[in-house]
């Protein structure tokens, strides 16, 4: 089973995160445009491999690499797949309610199913019902294939990602909080000044210890208590009791000055000057 997860840049100077914004900003337009032309229902069954063979003979989208906007084409396609699966789920439960013959049922879902629903006035009126023109604005992804990036550590042990940028054969080098060596594809999402790698791992696997079941309970008086009458941080509910106090206390004292300041500016002036 693969999980996602997240480092992010350390100390990434800003002429560096204008490239990279610069590159996502080239993509974000791509992305919008896919979901104009296929966000719809004539987007229905898009192939990506037919799209991609069909734009590298008709278009040009230089200054971009031609990894970056194919892999942003397959991401963004695989966004309206999912957006339309989603939909199919609701039409799904309108067959169930609406044909109670399981022939019926069948029949429909194998249309639903195939993407044979918009020969069908009753499937195509349910998909444009809950599948409505879909639209993005992403504009702060850059989605690098594997392959595509290489790796390298720096020399205070940490590693640092290198991706093509908009200049021909110049890598842009990106230094991560992490020693990890990344695998697969990533996704880098740029935000405040920080560029977050999104990257899969497999999830590991842990061997049973033991054959015993154990009940825990979480608490107030203690943090928590389990099944066998074993109580664990104990005061934890005194430390809470206290803390609480003292910010209801200072929470109370503050709202009277903000009020005296709100509602008699003459008075808070006056006891100022005192």
């Amino acid at each position: 089973m693969k999980v996602t997860r997240i480092v992010a840049s350390k100390n990434l100077n800003s002429g560096k995160y204008k490239k990279l914004s610069d590159q996502a900003s080239l993509l974000g337009k791509l992305r919008k445009e896919v979901w104009q032309h296929f966000g719809s229902v004539n987007g229905v069954g898009a192939n990506h491999r037919q799209i991609r063979d069909a734009w590298v003979h008709s278009r040009n989208f230089a200054p971009l690499a031609a990894k970056a906007w194919k892999e942003t084409l397959r991401d963004t396609l695989d966004d309206i797949k999912s957006y339309e699966d989603a939909a199919k789920k609701k039409v799904r439960k309108k067959i169930n309610s609406r044909y109670k013959s399981d022939l019926e049922q069948k029949k429909y879902y194998r249309l639903l199913k195939g993407d044979q629903w918009t020969a069908d006035p009753f499937l195509s009126r349910m998909m444009r019902k809950y599948k409505k023109h879909g639209k993005t604005s992403v504009c702060n992804q850059i989605i690098v294939e594997n392959g595509v990036y290489k790796q390298f550590t720096g020399k205070n042990g940490l590693t640092w990602l290198k991706i093509p940028s908009l200049e021909r054969r110049k890598m842009l080098c990106i230094p991560l909080n992490t020693n990890l060596r990344l695998k697969g594809c990533l996704r880098i999402i740029l935000k405040d000044g920080v560029a977050y790698v999104h990257h899969t791992i497999e999830q590991k696997k842990f061997k049973e210890c033991g054959n015993e079941t154990l009940g825990v309970d979480k608490g107030y008086t203690e943090a928590f208590a389990d099944s066998k009458g074993r109580f664990y941080g104990k005061g934890f509910g005194e430390i809470m009791t206290k803390d609480t106090k003292e910010r209801n206390a200072k929470g109370k004292a503050r709202n009277k000055l903000y009020q005296i300041v709100k509602k008699k500016p003459h008075k808070a002036a006056n006891d100022l000057q005192v």
